[in-house]
């Protein structure tokens, strides 16, 4: 399944199988979310079968490619009119206008706006064209905004499409830290007692015809100053900068960092040549600096981008010897002396004085100027890929884990809790119990390690980290992971690599529940990177060096003194948290109150089900188990002192997979049939019967004719037509044609559903 889920980047679903077949729908088991639906489904030579409609992580349902076809037959083409006359600032490359005119667009509710005139638009940044209405007319109203637009405006900007004015208001950055957003290119910087100046050639969002843009930054070596500028170009001609082009920001409350810009907006023959400023104490008015200042050379707009670098310098004289050290801050976060073979120093050490920022500028080399281009790599996906990618489960929620070898896995940290660091390592019906064995904090990851005693024949070949070379910027690259938490289908998202540093990979945005997600290169199936749960991910040459240090340091939590044992499809049979202080449940506080009567210890324990009932067995018969709160596979019970249980039971509440096991006979009006008729397998339990189960039996059924589902009942029926009670909620399906009902079978076999009409 191929899509856009979540609103996030191009998503491919993986490990699904075809399930159920009719003549214009196929069923699969591929996970898909909300934004899959319209995607097309490949089988794996390439060839479309068909198209989602509908669908989760569990079930999917396509328009078949023979249903497509007829469909395709069926429709006539009509393309929707356009308005004939447009003013020119509503025009602009890559802006559709589709609607234009005194009244809203029709169909869409704009009710409780006003406006004038009325336009509706599709571009990829209709923001900005927001942004230009609200500098140009009195008031703006979108009661539609996104890619597909529609806005309002009351006022005379080109209200008279049949005028022949021009209208065009350019858009004025107030980003303090990248002003224009775009810098062509950096023409000067001077360094003065009352600040440091930069101008740039910079590129606006929203930029009119025949114009270009540029910027003054300012940033005072003081507070309360003040400053003008004019723009002066190589003919004479000059631009006043105004009040209304100024913005102004302080970073972290310390004026130092103040940083003050000027926008202007000049035509393209205009050649900027010198700036002048004037620079005074704000209530004074003798400045403390007027001076032209000329640019470095006025032909850097041609020569192309330049790079802005700066370094700080620190130094330090030894109390002793009164030997001096000279060394590079980087970053600001650590002093390098790498030639001095000195380690390095906090940031917080006192015994260190640092430089200002050290600025100046270097032309980008020819072979940097150009991004290289994004298209996909043509390689096919490596089919080992997903043996080494696992899922994570652990008390503060599911996650992606890589397979480093030696029984260990890498992980974010913060999936981990102190207080409970084990976890369950899962992978298409195998699930694993492990522990958290160390943390590198620096760099998010954790080590994590399979419980000894763990059966683990089939862990598959391990992750290799190594360094990789740049120049990866622009290329796309393949991010594999659970983001749905179901590890019997894993997901791969291919993202496009905006930026890398020595430490980190900066992507697009790569939607949520992706933490501990691996990122591969398609072709040569390197791991890139893990990610951390945002947009940046950890570079693997970084990962590897963690690894070593996590593997130097591993330490093994000890599991807990005797505790209930688990029984059912446990991923460990004994409790690995069992104390009567409540652990740390990701920030979730369990709802107990004291009692005089009885005391309550915390036990937790992982299963390898998602979804479960849980009972205690105490002195051979069931008692209902107090869970505090769950958390996939890894799950708490409360124990009180006056209940000690025997053991702890769990038995799955959803079958695994929709295979019938059981025969019924079906008493149903026409068009109903039985898609699958099953019976749960669960373990023996002491003291707990079979019938103590909320479930024993699950049944689905489909509706073929005129009946829907919901306007009916259903009852399971043994030979002596008793009747066996629905246990819980019924389960629905994507498919509205499908629903699914638990049942408790207590006495003899089911031999017939019956469904009536209300």
């Amino acid at each position: 399944l191929v899509g856009y889920p979540s609103g996030g980047p191009l998503t491919v679903s993986y490990g699904g199988a075809v399930s159920r077949v009719w003549e214009d729908e196929i069923q699969t088991t591929a996970s898909s979310a909300g934004g899959n639906s319209g995607g097309p489904m490949f089988d794996g030579c390439g060839e479309v079968l068909g198209v989602l409609w509908a669908g989760n992580s569990e079930a999917n349902f396509s328009h078949s490619s023979v249903a497509v076809r007829a469909a395709l037959a069926r429709m006539t083409l009509v393309r929707p009119p356009l308005p004939e006359q447009v003013p020119e600032f509503l025009q602009g490359e890559g802006r559709l206008v589709w609607h234009y005119g005194a009244e809203p667009p029709p169909m869409i509710d704009c009710s409780g706006h006003d406006g004038d005139w009325w336009a509706g638009v599709i571009e990829e940044r209709a923001g900005d064209l927001q942004y230009a209405l609200g500098h140009a007319a009195e008031s703006v109203s979108p009661c539609s905004w996104g890619h597909v637009a529609a806005v309002g405006w009351t006022g005379d900007i080109s209200s008279d499409p049949d005028s022949g004015e021009e209208s065009c208001t350019p858009r004025r950055s107030m980003n303090m830290n990248n002003p224009g957003e775009a810098i062509l290119a950096e023409l000067g910087a001077w360094d003065r007692s009352v600040g440091r100046f930069r101008f740039r050639a910079v590129a606006h969002p929203f930029s009119c015809p025949g114009r270009a843009n540029y910027s003054l930054l300012f940033e005072p070596a003081e507070i309360d100053l003040n400053v003008k500028a004019v723009l002066v170009a190589a003919d004479g001609r000059s631009i006043p900068g105004g009040p209304e082009g100024w913005g102004a920001v302080t970073s972290s409350g310390r004026s130092a960092s103040s940083r003050i810009i000027q926008d202007w907006d000049a035509p393209t023959d205009f050649t900027p040549a010198a700036v002048r400023v004037t620079v005074t104490r704000l209530g004074a008015s003798a400045p403390l600096l007027s001076e032209t200042l000329p640019l470095d050379d006025a032909a850097r707009i041609a020569a192309g981008p330049a790079l802005s670098l700066s370094l700080k310098i620190a130094a330090r004289v030894d109390p002793e010897s009164g030997a001096v050290r000279v060394c590079i801050e980087r970053s600001g976060e650590a002093l390098d002396c790498p030639e001095r073979g000195l380690p390095a120093a906090a940031p917080g050490d006192r015994s260190w004085r640092r430089t200002s920022p050290l600025s100046w500028l270097e032309d980008v080399p020819a072979s940097l100027a150009l991004r290289p281009g994004s298209a996909l790599p043509a390689c096919a996906i490596d089919p080992a890929l997903p043996a080494r990618a696992w899922q994570i489960t652990t008390v503060r929620g599911n996650g992606t884990a890589i397979y480093v070898g030696e029984r260990q896995f890498l992980a974010p940290a913060a999936l981990i809790s102190d207080a409970v660091p084990w976890a369950v390592i899962s992978r298409q019906g195998n699930a694993l119990p492990a522990a958290r064995i160390a943390t590198d904090h620096r760099n998010g990851l954790a080590l994590i390690e399979l419980i000894d005693g763990t059966a683990a024949s089939d862990l598959g070949e391990p992750i290799a980290l190594q360094a990789i070379p740049g120049g990866l910027e622009g290329a796309s690259a393949y991010l594999l992971t659970y983001p749905w938490g179901d590890t019997r289908r894993y997901t791969v998202t291919v993202v496009e690599i905006d930026e890398l540093t020595y430490r980190r990979i900066e992507t697009e945005w790569l939607g949520s529940d992706r933490a501990g997600a691996a990122l591969f290169e398609p072709c040569r199936g390197w791991l890139l990177g893990i990610s951390l749960g945002s947009d940046a991910l950890l570079r693997a040459g970084v990962a590897a060096e963690s690894l070593r240090e996590l593997r130097a340091r591993r330490s093994a939590p000890a599991l807990p003194p005797t505790a209930p044992p688990l029984h059912g499809p446990a991923a460990y049979p004994s409790a690995v948290y069992y104390s009567a202080v409540q652990p740390d449940f990701g920030g979730w506080i369990c709802n107990v109150r004291a009692s005089e009567r009885y005391d309550v210890t915390y036990a937790v324990y992982l299963v390898a089900l998602d979804s479960f009932d849980a009972a205690i067995s105490v002195n051979g018969e069931a008692v209902s188990a107090r869970t505090c709160g769950f958390q996939g596979k890894v799950f708490i019970v409360e124990i009180r002192s006056d209940q000690e249980p025997d053991a702890v039971c769990v038995a799955p509440t959803e079958p695994e997979r929709f295979l019938t096991t059981v025969e019924l006979e079906l008493e149903a009006p026409p068009g109903f049939e039985i898609e699958s008729a099953q019976e749960f397998e669960r373990g023996g339990c002491p003291g707990v019967r079979e019938g103590r189960w909320e479930s024993t039996h699950f049944v689905r059924v489909r509706s073929r004719g005129e009946i829907g589902l919901d306007t009916v009942s259903v009852r399971l029926e043994n030979a002596a037509s008793d009747q066996f009670r629905i246990s819980g909620h019924s389960r629905s399906d994507p498919d509205p044609d499908i629903e699914g009902w638990r049942f408790n079978v207590d006495s003899g076999e089911p031999v017939k559903l019956v469904i009536e009409q209300y």
